[in-house]
């Protein structure tokens, strides 16, 4: 009978052993150091990446510096991508951790410095597998970048755009490469997810999910990188956009169907009171509808401003008297479009099928005159 009650102890001290080693599995530790002595406090966050794709848990949302030290711990069940974020607003740039305990040395946060972590598998592929491929494209891109100011003409700065456009293109062709020659890759899916996450839909996102492999296809991120991929392929070129209820400037709710608008061309445009270049173009575009027939052309603008700015939508509209419709987005239409930055897009033909998606008033332009020469 003592046996048997020392073998059901130890039988109990066995498995609550195993479960306390099944519960740490996923832990990792972050220990750092960082040079400004003005940072008192910092985190870790999925930084432009869509909580869709992230699933983690952090000990402390903020973890103290002290005498520029700092620790910071979590769980998750595979490698994820992070930025820092401290308490004096700066960001780093990407760099992943594993489940694991690592370090790590700050000389200097920015946007497009990526730290160096000591004991990361992952990031240590980042940075000498994947960064590699890409630098003469970040290169020319912060070239073309620093060429901009607000004095140049709309033709040099419609250049720069489609120069940064050109080598985000190039770019997700590197990393569709990438990714097909390393489909275990949770660098690539990571860096999937957050240009989806920024720029929203494109088609060759889904050669880039395709090229996964089942096991990252199976993560919680690979599944919401699945759903995402399938709630918005609707909105993609020859798609169409499901309709929406949206509240007018009135105030009133109203439900929108987009291939019933009238026009032969519509442009849906989604914009906020904060955005310097939605409200630039909006000049422009009051001469294109000037110059156009309601028959040919017409303009269905959707504003994505909170609460907090929405008296300031409605203080904007008030002054400029823009003559097309005007609504708010307070159901997530955007949300559920994946719109994450304005100004964006679509452009919609008289059945609502879209046409063309996230294009320049100047590109506007030119297809509309191109379609009235074909008429």
């Amino acid at each position: 009978m003592i046996l048997k009650k020392m073998t059901f102890k130890i039988f109990i001290a066995i498995l609550i052993s195993i479960q306390a080693i099944g519960q740490n599995q996923n832990n990792f530790t972050l220990k750092g150091e960082i040079k400004d002595s003005e940072t008192k406090y910092l985190t870790i966050s999925n930084g432009f990446i869509s909580s869709a794709f992230s699933k983690f848990k952090l000990t402390n949302d903020k973890n103290k510096v002290i005498d520029n030290k700092f620790i910071i711990e979590g769980e998750f069940e595979y490698p994820h991508a992070f930025r820092f974020i401290t308490n004096t607003g700066d960001i780093s740039g990407l760099f992943f951790i594993d489940k694991t305990e690592q370090a790590v040395y700050i000389d200097e946060l920015g946007l497009y410095n990526s730290p160096k972590i000591t004991n990361s598998k992952t990031n240590n592929e980042y940075v000498n597998n994947y960064l590699p491929l890409i630098t003469n494209l970040l290169s020319e891109d912060e070239n073309i970048k620093k060429s901009w100011n607000d004095s140049l003409s709309e033709v040099d700065k419609s250049e720069i755009i489609e120069g940064r456009k050109r080598i985000r293109e190039e770019k997700n062709v590197v990393l569709l490469k990438y990714l097909g020659k390393n489909p275990n890759s949770f660098v690539g899916m990571w860096l999937f997810a957050e240009n989806f996450s920024i720029y929203g839909y494109n088609t060759i996102y889904e050669d880039m999910y395709n090229a996964m492999s089942n096991e990252l296809k199976n993560t919680y991120s690979g599944q919401g990188l699945n759903q995402k991929l399938k709630e918005t392929r609707i909105s993609s070129v020859n798609g169409y956009l499901p309709n929406a209820t949206l509240l007018e400037y009135n105030g009133k709710e109203t439900k929108v169907k987009f291939s019933d608008l009238g026009a032969k061309y519509i442009l849906v445009d989604f914009w906020a009171s904060y955005c310097g270049p939605c409200i630039k173009q909006f000049p422009n575009l009051l001469d294109l509808y000037k110059t156009t027939s309601r028959e040919f052309f017409d303009i269905l603008a959707i504003s994505i401003d909170d609460n907090k700015t929405k008296k300031a939508w409605s203080t904007f509209l008030n002054k400029q008297s823009l003559p097309w419709k005007q609504y708010l987005d307070e159901k997530g239409f955007a949300e559920k479009l994946f719109i994450n930055s304005v100004p964006a897009n679509f452009l919609l033909d008289n059945e609502g099928k879209i046409v063309l998606r996230d294009f320049t008033v100047d590109e506007l332009d030119e297809f509309l005159k191109l379609k009235e020469t074909e008429n």
